[in-house]
C-alpha cells in the first residue's frame, strides 16, 4: 500500500494541466489540523451530539472531524463548517464546495448530503441549499462530495454542512478535506496549505491556502531510472513469470524501462502483469493515464492491456472493467497508450496495470516506460463523449450556415443536435410531400454535408411532416413513416452520431394532448426498427425527458421513466437521453419553485439512474441532449429563471466538467449556440446573432482547447521531484 508520506505528497497536488491561475481554498482549517476550530455539530432533534477530532482515520492527512449522535425523528445531523460566520462572499458569486465524508458506525441506508449555507453580515443564516452533486449513499469508506451554488441576495459569508440523513440509532459521522473555492474557472482540485508545493496565506491551519498552477505526475517512479520501487509483478491461475526487472536495452524516456516476460495458461483469469503500488487520488476527479509499451513477443490473438483501476479506503477494488478502463495491444511493436476517465467518488487510490488479458496460451514479453497519471489534464475522455449545441440552423435559427460553422470550429465542438423543421417554408413539399412520394434529401444535404466536412457530427432529431399529424399530434398510423424518414437520413449519412426520435414527450406541449409513455414506446419501437433496418449499429436515444412535476398533462422524470420501462421502452433504445435543466430554467420545470436552481441538473440524472437501475439496465449510457439557462427575461414568466452572463460563463464550464466526470454520460449538448433576438424563452445562447461573444463562449472555448502536457518527471527540464527522486510525484510548473 502507498505510504502516508506518499499520500501527503500527492493528494494536495492534483492540479489542472491547463490552469492559468492559482486555486485557493478559503476555508482555513480543512483537515482538523487546528483541532475542531470552525466546526460545530447540528441536529434538529438529536438526543446527543458530541464533536471531536479523530486521529488515525484520515482521508488524506492525519486527522478528521467527528460527530457522534443519536438521531431523533428526523434522522438527521450535520457537521457544520462556519456556524455564525465564514469566508466572505458577495451576492451572485459562484462557490464550489468539496468535502470527504464517511459513516464508520451507523444503520444501513444513511445518506450523505452536502449543503451550501449562506449567512448575512451579522452571521445569521439566510438559506441552506443543496449543492450540485450533493448526495451519496454513506458507507464505511471515504466518499467525496462536491458541488456548487450561487450566493443569494444579502449573502455576506458562506459556509457548508455535511449531513447524515436517514440515520437510525447511534451514528458516527466523519469529515475531512473541507474546501470552498470562490468563482472557480472550472471544477477545482483539492487544496490544503500543508501539502508540498502549496502554502498557507497566514497561520497554518487557520488561514486560506493556495496551490500554484502546475501539473503533477502522480506516478512516483514513472521511468525506472532509480530502480523498480513502487512496482511489482503478478502471476495467477497457472501463469508464470520468467523475468521481471529493469530493461536497459529499450526506453521511451531516459535510459531504461521495466520488463515482464512469462507464460499464461488456458485457465480462466490466467495472466501476468506489472502492477503499481496504490497511488493516492481524489474521488470524483478525472485522470489521464499514459504509458509507452513495447511488446516483443505475443501469441496470435493474444492481448496486452494497460488498465487504470481504483481502490476505496478499505482497499476494496471498485467496479467491473469496461472499454474505458483499458487500452489494448494485439501485435508486437511500440505503442503509446492513453486512458482518461473519472475516479469513483469513493476512490482513494489508483492502480496501474500493464499485462496480459484473455486466455491465449503462450509466451509474452513486454517492456513499459514513461508512465504518467495526471488529474484534470484536458485530454479527451476514452469513452465516446460529445459536446456541442442544440443547433437551430434548420429550425428558424438566427445564423447563416457559414456563421454557424465558423463558431463551431472556433469553439472546438464535435457534435450538433439538429432539429429539422420541415414545416418551415413548406420544406416538406421538397423533401417528402406525401407517403407515396419518394424521399428527397437534396434540399437539406448542403447543410449536413457542411457539418461533417467541418468535423462536426450530427445528432438527428427525427423530423416529421404535416401529413403525419392528426388532431395536432402524431398519428399512430404514421409512426412507421417517421422511422422511414429517419432511416433515409441514416442511409444518406452513415456517420450521423445518433438518432433521437422525439423531444420531451413527458411534457404535454411536445406530446399533446398529454404525456403518454405507453403510446410513446409504440412510436419509439417504430422509429427504432426503421433505423436499425438500415444500420444496426446506429445508436437510438430516448426518451429525452425534461423535468416537470407530474400534473394532469405532464409527467415527472421518475413517473414517466417507470411507465416507459414497464411498457418495454428500454428494449427500443441504446442510450437514455435527458434534458436536465436547472429547476426553473426551462418551460418544463419552470412552475416548480420548491427546489434549488442548480441542483436540478444533478437530481434529474439521479432520478433517471434510479429508475434505469431498478429495471436492471445499469449498462445503458446517458446523453444530455439539452441543457442551459437564459441570460435575459423570457416573454412568458414565471416559466423561466434567468442568470447573469458571468454566471452563465462559469456554469457552462462547471457543467461541462460535471458531465465529463460521470462515467455513464456520453454527451452534453447545450441549448443553444445563438438565440433569436425575439426568442420567447429568453437568450440561452453563448453568443448573439449579431456576433457578440458572451463570456460563456470564451470559457467553453478554453475548456475545449485545453492541451494535456507532454510526459515529464522530476528529471525533466523545468520540473522537480516533490520528494525523493524516483520515489515521489513530480511537478511541472506552468
Amino acid at each position: 500500500m502507498a505510504s502516508n508520506v506518499l499520500r501527503m505528497f500527492t493528494i494536495g497536488l492534483l492540479f489542472s494541466a491547463a490552469a492559468i491561475a492559482q486555486v485557493v481554498n478559503v476555508w482555513p482549517n480543512p483537515s482538523a489540523g487546528a483541532a475542531i476550530k470552525g466546526a460545530s455539530g447540528y441536529s434538529p432533534d438529536a438526543i446527543a451530539l458530541k464533536l471531536s477530532r479523530q486521529q488515525g482515520d484520515d482521508w488524506h492527512s492525519r486527522n478528521s472531524f467527528q460527530l457522534r449522535f443519536t438521531p431523533g425523528r428526523t434522522g438527521a445531523a450535520a457537521l457544520v463548517f462556519g456556524e455564525g460566520t465564514g469566508p466572505e462572499v458577495t451576492p451572485g458569486q459562484t462557490c464550489h464546495f468539496r468535502i470527504a465524508g464517511r459513516v464508520p458506525e451507523g444503520s444501513p441506508g444513511v445518506e450523505l448530503e452536502l449543503r451550501a449555507r449562506w449567512l448575512d453580515q451579522s452571521g445569521a443564516l439566510i438559506s441552506e441549499t443543496p449543492a450540485l452533486c450533493h448526495t451519496h449513499p454513506a458507507s464505511h469508506s471515504w466518499t467525496v462530495l462536491d458541488g456548487w451554488d450561487t450566493a443569494p441576495a444579502g449573502a455576506a459569508h458562506v459556509s457548508l454542512a455535511l449531513y447524515a440523513m436517514n440515520a437510525v440509532g447511534a451514528t458516527i459521522l466523519r469529515a475531512d478535506g473541507v474546501q470552498i473555492t470562490v468563482n472557480p474557472k472550472h471544477l477545482p482540485e483539492y487544496v490544503d496549505g500543508s501539502q508540498p508545493g502549496c502554502s498557507w496565506l497566514g497561520a497554518r491551519d487557520s488561514s486560506e491556502s493556495q496551490c500554484p498552477a502546475a501539473a503533477v505526475n502522480l506516478v512516483p517512479n514513472p521511468s525506472f531510472e532509480y530502480g523498480i520501487t513502487e512496482w511489482k509483478s503478478d502471476a495467477a491461475r497457472g501463469a508464470s513469470v520468467r523475468f521481471f526487472g529493469r530493461n536497459p536495452s529499450w526506453a521511451s524516456v531516459g535510459r531504461t524501462s521495466i520488463r515482464l516476460a512469462g507464460t499464461i495458461s488456458n485457465r480462466h483469469g490466467s495472466h501476468i502483469a506489472i502492477i503499481s503500488e496504490p497511488i493516492p487520488v481524489v474521488g470524483g476527479e478525472e485522470y489521464t493515464l499514459r504509458a509507452t509499451l513495447n511488446v516483443f513477443r505475443i501469441p496470435a490473438s493474444g492481448q496486452v492491456t494497460l488498465t487504470l483501476g481504483w481502490l476505496d479506503s478499505s482497499g476494496k477494488y471498485l467496479g467491473a472493467e469496461s472499454a474505458a478502463d483499458h487500452a489494448v495491444i494485439t501485435i508486437p511493436g511500440v505503442r503509446a497508450l492513453e486512458i482518461t476517465k473519472p475516479a469513483p467518488r469513493n476512490a482513494t487510490s489508483a492502480i496501474i496495470t500493464a499485462g496480459t488479458s484473455g486466455t491465449v496460451i503462450g509466451e509474452y514479453d513486454l517492456s513499459a516506460d514513461g508512465f504518467s497519471l495526471i488529474a484534470d489534464s484536458g485530454a479527451a475522455p476514452t469513452r465516446p463523449f460529445y459536446v456541442g449545441f442544440n443547433d437551430q440552423l434548420l429550425n428558424n435559427g438566427p445564423l447563416t450556415l457559414d456563421q454557424d460553422l465558423a463558431y463551431d470550429i472556433r469553439l472546438g465542438v464535435n457534435a450538433v443536435r439538429l432539429p429539422i423543421n420541415l414545416f418551415l417554408n413548406d420544406l416538406y413539399k421538397k423533401v417528402w410531400p406525401s407517403p407515396e412520394a419518394p424521399i428527397d434529401l437534396h434540399p437539406i444535404a448542403p447543410v449536413i454535408d457542411a457539418f461533417f466536412k467541418a468535423g462536426v457530427r450530427v445528432l438527428l432529431l427525427s423530423p416529421i411532416t404535416p401529413w403525419m399529424l392528426k388532431d395536432r399530434h402524431l398519428d399512430p398510423d404514421q409512426y412507421a413513416n417517421v422511422g422511414r424518414l429517419s432511416a433515409a437520413f441514416v442511409r444518406r449519412w452513415p456517420h450521423i452520431v445518433a438518432v433521437e426520435p422525439h423531444n420531451e414527450p413527458n411534457a404535454a406541449n411536445f406530446w399533446p394532448p398529454a404525456a403518454d409513455p405507453v403510446q410513446f414506446v409504440r412510436y419509439l419501437e417504430a422509429v427504432y426498427r426503421g433505423v436499425k433496418a438500415v444500420d444496426s449499429a446506429m445508436p437510438v436515444l430516448a426518451p429525452s425527458c425534461n423535468a416537470p412535476l407530474t400534473s394532469k398533462k405532464n409527467m415527472s422524470i421518475p413517473d414517466y421513466m417507470k411507465a416507459f420501462y414497464a411498457a418495454g421502452g428500454g428494449r427500443w433504445c441504446d442510450a437514455l437521453s435527458i434534458h436536465p435543466y436547472p429547476y426553473g430554467a426551462s418551460s418544463g420545470s419552470g412552475t416548480d419553485h420548491t427546489r434549488n436552481f442548480w441542483t436540478g441538473s444533478d437530481e434529474c440524472l439521479r432520478e433517471l439512474r434510479a429508475v434505469r437501475d431498478s429495471f436492471h439496465d445499469e449498462g445503458k449510457p446517458i446523453w444530455i441532449t439539452e441543457l442551459g439557462s437564459a441570460t435575459t427575461n423570457p416573454a412568458y414568466p414565471p416559466l423561466l429563471k434567468t442568470i447573469t452572463e458571468d454566471q452563465q460563463a462559469r456554469n457552462t464550464a462547471l457543467l461541462y466538467d460535471w458531465a465529463r466526470r460521470q462515467p455513464d454520460v456520453q454527451a452534453i449538448i447545450y441549448h443553444t449556440n445563438a438565440s433569436r433576438p425575439d426568442a420567447r424563452e429568453g437568450d440561452f445562447g453563448i453568443f448573439t446573432a449579431g456576433g457578440r461573444l458572451k463570456p460563456a463562449f470564451h470559457t467553453l472555448a478554453s475548456e475545449l482547447h485545453r492541451i494535456p502536457p507532454p510526459y515529464f518527471d522530476g528529471d525533466t527540464a523545468g520540473c522537480r521531484w516533490i520528494g525523493q527522486p524516483g520515489a515521489s510525484p513530480s511537478v511541472r510548473n506552468r
